[in-house]
């Protein structure tokens, strides 16, 4: 009998533990399973069996990628398809028709009409161009920069086809067609340069899934990072470093207790990264989603109104900082530290960083770990800066909040910490209680004295 009795004990134990379990796995999946409901699943890439071994000297590149994505718990990784001729790219992707991006080799993009012809088949389909060499990039030089400037156009463009609605009217020009009678096509034409890292091409379908998912994943609290460069070689190899150093910190946020389900959901709920090129492509991402804009990483100088202009960051991070003074901004630019544009960032309250820096790296992990909020609390005294204590993740937090002074808590609350802190763990509802909070009202009473019963 009293083996019975502790055998059922356990039974009820464990069928508790199964349930609170389940309810939890339950409320994850709620939560995060609407998040990237669009993703690249199909990738069709059209280069010479020769220049293939160029990106699968480590392996086959689908096994890469699949690797890569296995490695940074990432679920659904592309299958990619690959062709040795435009011709045999046109018939591909007339048989399949569902292909959501295609990598194009720049030298092939050049003597060939086939960025018409897919923008012609399905305008809604961007073309990533890779060059293998600078000397491809300056062959294009006119059309990359066209193509550069005239991204917010082809963005809405590409992002109206994506939902099921009626193209706009083009606004711009893609490559142009080299054959008699072609009308040119406008559709997205993104230049990458090769640089020996298969992970280009992880950073080409994320910059992609990132984009055509911002809209309805902000709907649900999640963050939006907004990058803001318009050169080909440093992107090319920044945004497989940028994405690697993301999916680092969102992984060391998450706690030993998470399963396998509940990890790879939460993955899903990582900031997006709005890759913009020009200043008003950036501007009109900033202004769409400026309540879900976690932090900014700019360049110093990049295209507006068409021309490339020297103070275009500035001006960027002066836009920002009139509307939402609390975000953090990183600008990146080849001036060294000392130089009058890295003097006039600073006044602007922005960290600054060269780009040809050995501390790069370096700076944008300590920027993801102290400004965008994925490092500890640091609960202080207030304007003093006294460090009272450390929180690594949200439990942590809940067994030291009653020992915390209500003046501490209303010190970060009121400067947007703890919201940022909560959205870095896709606390969502948390941080938007305290994001919503207003000083002094919801932090004092009317005769001075700190709210308990709002802080608690």
């Amino acid at each position: 009998p009293q083996l019975e009795s502790i055998i059922s004990r356990f039974q009820s134990n464990l069928k508790a533990t199964r349930q609170v379990r389940e309810e939890k796995s339950k409320a994850i999946v709620d939560d995060f399973g609407q998040l990237q409901r669009v993703r690249v699943q199909n990738v069709l890439l059209v280069c010479s069996v020769y220049d293939s071994y160029t990106f699968e000297e480590d392996g086959l590149l689908n096994e890469l990628v699949h690797q890569w994505y296995a490695e940074h718990s990432l679920s659904k990784p592309p299958v990619i398809d690959r062709v040795s001729s435009p011709e045999l790219a046109v018939s591909m992707f007339k048989e399949r028709g569902n292909y959501d991006l295609v990598v194009l080799l720049a030298r092939m993009a050049k003597s060939s009409t086939l960025v018409n012809d897919i923008a012609r088949l399905n305008p809604a389909c961007p073309i990533a161009l890779l060059a293998l060499n600078s000397s491809e990039l300056v062959s294009l030089g006119p059309q990359i920069d066209r193509s550069l400037r005239l991204n917010v156009n082809k963005r809405l463009m590409w992002e109206t086809a994506k939902a099921g609605q009626a193209l706009p009217a083009p606004a711009g020009r893609g490559l142009p067609s080299t054959r008699k009678g072609d009308s040119l096509q406008d559709t997205w034409v993104w230049p990458f340069m090769w640089h020996g890292t298969p992970s280009l091409f992880t950073a080409m379908f994320k910059t992609v899934e990132d984009r055509l998912n911002v809209k309805n994943d902000v709907e649900y609290g999640v963050q939006v990072l907004i990058v803001v460069e318009d050169s080909v070689n440093f992107y090319s190899s920044y945004l497989p470093v940028l994405y690697a150093e993301l999916w680092r910190q969102n992984k060391a946020i998450q706690v030993e207790t998470m399963h396998t389900r509940e990890r790879m959901l939460r993955m899903q709920s990582r900031p997006k990264i709005a890759f913009c090129t020009n200043f008003e492509e950036a501007v009109d991402m900033y202004d769409r989603y400026r309540d879900n804009v976690i932090g900014v990483i700019t360049d110093l100088g990049f295209p507006k109104d068409g021309l490339h202009n020297e103070t275009a960051g500035l001006q960027f991070a002066a836009h920002i900082r009139t509307e939402t003074p609390e975000v953090p901004v990183l600008m990146q630019s080849a001036s060294p530290e000392d130089s009058s544009e890295a003097n006039k960032a600073r006044e602007l309250g922005l960290k600054y960083v060269t780009k040809s820096s050995e501390a790069l790296l370096q700076n944008l992990r300590d920027f993801m770990i102290d400004d965008l909020m994925f490092g500890p609390l640091a609960f202080t005294d207030g304007e003093g800066g006294k460090v009272l204590g450390k929180v690594n993740n949200v439990t942590e937090l809940m067994a030291t909040w009653a020992e915390l002074p209500l003046s501490s808590v209303a010190y970060h609350a009121r400067h947007a910490h703890l919201s940022r802190w909560f959205l870095a763990r896709a606390e969502f509802s948390l941080a938007k209680r305290f994001k919503a909070s207003r000083y002094p009202d919801d932090f004092v009473d009317d005769k001075g004295q700190e709210r308990p019963d709002w802080l608690r």
